[in-house]
């Protein structure tokens, strides 16, 4: 059988577990189709879920991260979910082979739980509902201001697309954008959901999305929204470090409930530079210009990483940003000429991966960013607010585990040293889309002022 599935854009948990036995399920953490080997169409998952109450649309998701009981209500809504409710049943047993399963060994913040445990507060402490890993899996109470690991649910619409081409559409407009009625694709197997469909909704084929009109083989187009129109929206994107890197920030810089100073050597302020008005900082391209930042957990991402920075680039090869402990380069990315060069090491001694792409502009102001996704094994490149490159690589735990982050410069004796500005760095521990890279640099330019 295929399974096809599509998912929402917060989510960031790969594994799905569905049990085809009479046809129930298991707990999902994204929307499912399921079709026989024959093509013909079983029950949809939304149907499964009608017959069985439970609610229409909605994923589960444990982040790569831990945090307040607060601080995990706060991440949940900011992307467009909440705190899940948990009851005893499926969605427990989901939750014990998942965790382990992803190496997520620890309690677990939940919103409800059984009726006999509940929030309470004692001597001036409060404490809040969790599971616990370390009594295998029992509910209890913890105080709300330690860490845990924590459950996001998210309501998603069948809509939900993300795909340039929407080849992972998987929706119901069943009419073209003239409103004339589709029909069976039961003559067209070139579609990307593996056997022929028994289903008139429009799909993307050959780049297009269409659909057959009734009784004819002549296909006619749809109009399904824009990529990410009908997904849940992220009102905020929560930085793991921001260094403005301009005059009147100067080295601050801060993170996740703190600051993290950083400090530079041979650079100079540049007030204004050249379209940033607040500033930005020059390397003069020597071995002793830098800027340097002491790593700490909070940067110490593991599986996705995002880095964006705002670089002018003055000469014609340079290191631009490194995780680095001594000599040793954990994730270098550097520039010769227009290319820029991406290399990433793994965290338990895998081959070090190395990706380029073209499009850096010598001598002008460039929005710069990569991410490492690994949920989905991409290497993504941004520039400018555009993706110019979206690779498949493969998933491995990142060697963000290093000591240090350099700007400009390295002790590496293979990295030649940057000529020309920076300003802005932003990391995050998650892997962003385009329109969250947008919404950071504009971020970034209300702090710094910024006019490309």
């Amino acid at each position: 059988m295929t399974l096809v599935f599509g998912c929402a854009h917060t989510v960031s948990s790969r594994a799905v577990q569905i049990t085809v036995d009479e046809i129930i399920e298991g707990m999902s953490i994204c929307e499912v189709e399921v079709y026989d080997s024959e093509g013909s169409d079983l029950p949809s998952f939304n149907e499964l879920k009608a017959r069985k109450g439970l609610p229409h649309g909605s994923c589960h998701d444990i982040p790569f991260r831990k945090g307040t009981f607060e601080e995990a209500e706060t991440y949940c809504e900011s992307h467009s979910g909440e705190l899940a409710s948990v009851e005893l049943g499926e969605l427990q047993d989901f939750i014990e082979l998942y965790m382990p399963y992803h190496g997520l060994f620890g309690n677990l913040w939940v919103k409800d739980v059984p009726a006999d445990v509940q929030n309470s507060e004692s001597q001036g402490r409060r404490d809040c509902k969790i599971l616990r890993f370390d009594r295998g899996y029992i509910w209890s109470r913890q105080p709300c201001s330690e860490e845990a690991y924590f459950l996001c649910k998210y309501d998603i619409s069948p809509e939900c697309y993300k795909d340039r081409n929407a080849l992972d559409y998987r929706g119901f407009v069943d009419k073209s954008v003239s409103d004339e009625p589709c029909g069976l694709w039961d003559k067209d197997i070139n579609l990307h959901e593996g056997e022929i469909p028994k289903h008139n909704y429009c799909r993307s084929r050959d780049g297009d999305v269409t659909c057959y009109l009734v009784n004819t083989n002549h296909r006619i187009k749809c109009d399904i929204g824009y990529p990410g129109e009908f997904c849940p929206s992220v009102t905020e994107v929560e930085r793991l470090g921001f260094w403005p890197l301009d005059g009147k920030h100067g080295l601050e810089g801060r993170l996740t409930g703190e600051t993290n100073n950083g400090y530079s050597h041979n650079t100079l302020i540049l007030k204004p530079a050249l379209g940033v008005l607040d500033g930005a900082f020059l390397f003069k391209g020597t071995n002793d210009s830098f800027i340097h930042i002491n790593l700490n957990k909070e940067l110490d991402t593991i599986y996705s990483i995002t880095v964006l920075l705002s670089v002018y680039p003055a000469g014609t090869k340079g290191y631009i940003f490194g995780y680095v402990s001594g000599q040793d380069q954990k994730m270098e990315l550097s520039h010769i000429g227009d290319i820029l060069h991406l290399r990433i090491a793994g965290r338990h001694g895998e081959e070090p991966l190395s990706v380029e792409v073209g499009g850096l502009q010598l001598n002008k102001w460039n929005q710069i960013g990569f991410c490492s996704d690994y949920h989905n094994g991409e290497i993504r490149f941004y520039h400018n607010g555009m993706e110019i490159l979206n690779t498949v690589i493969r998933d491995f735990e990142l060697a963000t585990n290093a000591q240090t982050i350099l700007l400009g410069a390295s002790e590496s004796q293979t990295t030649v040293p940057f000529t020309g500005m920076m300003h802005c760095l932003q990391i995050f521990n998650e892997a962003l889309n385009k329109e969250e890279v947008r919404e950071a640099f504009r971020d970034c330019e209300g702090n710094s002022k910024t006019i490309l």
